[in-house]
């Protein structure tokens, strides 16, 4: 009796718990999530429930099978990166967290997809450093990757998420409003 009102208190846990908790068998067979792992996946209970684990993660080198057989004996593994299908078609970036007890798999899923996206913004930008921009001498076009060309504030925000300001430096309001000029 005592077993039974404490794995009731554990899944009462589990489901308010706010971070993305599921529950295998060691064949892979998801048993139980949470509703805040199937909020961020996009899955409903009845969807998700008695799916091979293997069917939602999206790296392909990622065997579930050779997961278990390599890290059974080790217990806890922490911060694999995988990579998740969601039930609309896009991706959930994730750190995952395993613990083998009583031959089932205890999964935290940390959702680290804005991370991720970040280091590719970055990336993109870093390729802009060092580069060689094609400017148009006349109007400042910069000529895209595409072979169009774009205004500067638009080529940078596009890359890299970067706004203008416009002013006149001293030079030019001197040249365009000597007027202005300090006596």
């Amino acid at each position: 009796m005592r077993k039974n009102n404490h794995s009731a208190e554990q899944d009462e846990i589990i489901e308010i718990m706010p971070i993305s908790y599921m529950l295998l068998n060691m064949s892979g067979i998801i048993l139980k999530t949470n509703s805040f792992l199937q909020n961020l996946l996009g899955y409903s209970s009845k969807k998700i429930m008695q799916r091979n684990f293997q069917e939602i993660i999206a790296n392909e080198h990622f065997i579930f099978s050779e997961f278990v057989e390599k890290n059974e004996k080790t217990k806890d593994i922490k911060g694999i990166e995988l990579k998740l299908k969601c039930n609309d078609g896009n991706f959930l970036y994730t750190l995952f967290n395993a613990t083998f007890v009583e031959k089932k798999i205890h999964c935290v899923f940390v959702d680290i997809t804005e991370k991720i996206m970040l280091y590719e913004k970055l990336g993109e930008a870093m390729e802009l450093i060092g580069r060689t921009i094609t400017i148009c001498s006349n109007c400042k076009k910069i000529k895209t990757g595409q072979g169009e060309w774009d205004m500067v504030e638009n080529f940078f925000w596009k890359k890299i998420k970067t706004r203008f300001s416009h002013g006149l430096c001293p030079g030019c309001v001197e040249e365009l409003y000597p007027e202005l000029r300090k006596k």
